[in-house]
């Protein structure tokens, strides 16, 4: 009997087959969305992930406000769990490119960790040689070959030759969008562009930076929970001999102000007054202001796929309700036939629930193996707008689409069940008969004569058969209402994206430009006495420091602040 049951099932198929197609949509859509969408954040990670183990980016960064020596490398190569340990010599200089400047960062040579890219040309092999970012020779007039002139006492040479274009896993976010090269204290308080030379060409006692790679971090997909906690345990580890180091280098600064001016004793206590005890800061990747906002992106996204797809699975029950609905009472007679003739409940259930988990299995797989090429491609193609992370990474993340499957079939295939157990309960005799229509009756509109009787017969009747089957209205508004939801949805997060530019650009900040200067006291040149300028205001930038955290702090006059700036608290009262 089951034999003919499944024969029965297939032909089903082929006689109801525009009812088989939604049931095949709706279990497509839901599980296209939801394994797309939930291949996302993981996808991007590996993505990410990939990209900075390329460049094999620190794990742990350590700085230090009185610089750091041969003693603190070995002292932080010999924690157990590091892998690499490497220093880094570092400036910042302010160089004049085509009438205008700017704040360039040289820093030596990276031997291993932060490795770099080259683009173009060839790396130093001289003192007088330096490697540029590439987008430096895009955005400028200099070329490979040209020389760049930089006189600081902490150089050996003063001009260099570019000999390559670099880049580095350190900046990954688009430069066409936002060139973000980290903040200085020198200039406008922002880096526009990072440069190479070889670490011989520094002449200083002390590094800048020292940069950490920690064992087993390259094999754990980076901020993930495995990654973050063996990182937290590493520089717990690493804070463990902060003060001892940070005493130790306080007594050779000691030291070395003592030699220097041993035989003027009252210059001696005068200069100690200045020294202060230096500080160490441990900085993770979270730090990282590129990575951070690429994390939280991804977050985001993640957050959006647990909310999208209960959409689109709530409006498949109701899709597969209906059609399962007419086609069970179509086939009324038939299912009593059957039951006369010997076949069980279950029997008779396996039909229906053959036809729709057919459609359900077929339309999610193929749902699942597209949503998951295509989703996550498609949205971190428009996260490309933001971040420069090449060579995208597509995982077949198998347990999406099972788990995705899972829940498309108890949503569609459950509604069947439930449809079918009604009526297979009633006896043959009672299903072998015409079921009764409906009692119709009237509808409360009806006592409203003015107004029922401008209404046409053809609405009149629909109006009636909307209160006559109710159910099959209220699921119709139900199913309108989902995906009229998910439209104002996605229209929503638009809006919300466009208008936050227009909200700190226009409704907050008010100014138009900004121009940094060395002396604001100028005020005769041709800059703040153009015709097109309506008014100017004074102030500060300073860039500071507490902790982690670093911020541009603006001082103003309090009379015109209000020309720059609108101040509002958390409920848009205007402060004054």
């Amino acid at each position: 009997m089951k034999n003919r049951i499944l024969t029965n099932s297939f032909r089903t198929i082929k006689r109801s087959f525009s009812r088989f197609i939604p049931l095949f949509v709706m279990s497509f859509l839901g599980v296209f969305v939801f394994a797309g969408l939930q291949s996302v954040k993981p996808d991007m990670m590996t993505t990410l992930d990939n990209f900075l183990d390329e460049h094999n980016i620190y794990d742990l960064q350590v700085i230090s406000t009185g610089g750091l020596t041969d003693d603190d490398v070995d002292a932080i190569r010999q924690i157990e769990g590091i892998t690499d340990v490497e220093y880094s010599y570092s400036l910042d200089k302010i160089i004049k490119i085509e009438e205008n400047d700017l704040v360039i960062n040289i820093s030596s040579l990276p031997k291993t960790i932060n490795s770099l890219k080259l683009m173009d040309g060839k790396f130093p092999s001289q003192n007088n040689e330096i490697v540029v970012e590439n987008n430096f020779i895009k955005k400028t007039s200099y070329k490979i070959g040209d020389t760049i002139y930089i006189e600081d006492e902490k150089l050996k040479e003063h001009s260099y030759v570019i000999v390559g274009t670099v880049e580095s896993g350190l900046y990954f976010n688009n430069d066409e969008l936002k060139q973000d090269r980290g903040t200085t204290t020198v200039g406008s308080g922002t880096v526009s562009y990072y440069t190479y030379v070889l670490e011989g060409d520094f002449i200083q006692e002390y590094y800048n930076s020292i940069y950490i790679t920690v064992e087993d971090a390259i094999h754990k997909l980076t901020a993930s929970e495995d990654y973050n906690h063996l990182i937290e345990k590493i520089k717990s580890t690493v804070n463990d001999i902060k003060s001892i180091q940070e005493t130790a280098r306080y007594h050779s600064i000691y030291t070395e102000f003592e030699n220097e001016i041993k035989n003027n004793q009252n210059k001696v206590n005068e200069e100690l007054k200045k020294i202060k005890m230096p500080t160490w800061y441990i900085y993770d990747r979270t730090n990282h202001p590129t990575y951070l906002d690429y994390v939280d992106d991804t977050k985001s996204v993640d957050n959006l796929s647990k909310i999208f797809p209960i959409v689109f699975f709530a409006v498949a029950i109701l899709v597969s309700l209906i059609s399962m609905n007419r086609m069970v009472e179509e086939d009324r007679i038939e299912i009593g036939t059957l039951k006369s003739l010997g076949f069980s409940n279950k029997e008779i259930m396996l039909k229906y629930l053959m036809f729709s988990m057919i459609a359900t299995l077929f339309g999610g797989l193929l749902g699942g193996i597209l949503g998951i090429l295509i989703l996550p491609a498609l949205v971190f193609s428009i996260y490309g707008m933001l971040f420069n992370v090449p060579n995208f990474y597509v995982g077949l993340n198998l347990s999406k689409i099972v788990i995705s499957l899972l829940i498309s079939v108890l949503c569609i295939c459950g509604t069947t069940i439930f449809t079918v157990l009604k009526v297979v309960k009633e006896k043959p005799s009672d299903l072998m008969r015409p079921k009764a229509p409906k009692a119709g009756k009237r509808i409360i509109l009806e006592r409203w004569n003015f107004f029922w009787k401008r209404i046409s017969f053809s609405n009149k009747v629909t109006l009636r058969n909307l209160f006559r089957y109710k159910k099959r209205g209220i699921v119709t508004i139900i199913g309108i209402a989902g995906c009229s939801a998910l439209m104002l949805c996605g229209f929503g997060i638009r809006d919300a994206i466009v208008d936050i530019a227009n909200m700190q650009f226009i409704e907050t900040f008010t100014y138009d430009a900004m121009v940094y200067v060395n002396d604001i006291q100028d005020k005769t040149s041709d800059i703040f006495n153009s015709k097109y300028i309506d008014d100017i205001v004074e102030i500060q930038n300073i860039n500071v420091k507490k902790d982690t955290t670093s911020a541009n702090m603006f001082i103003v006059d309090k009379e015109e602040i209000a020309k720059i700036v609108n101040l509002v608290d958390k409920e848009g009262k205007q402060l004054r």
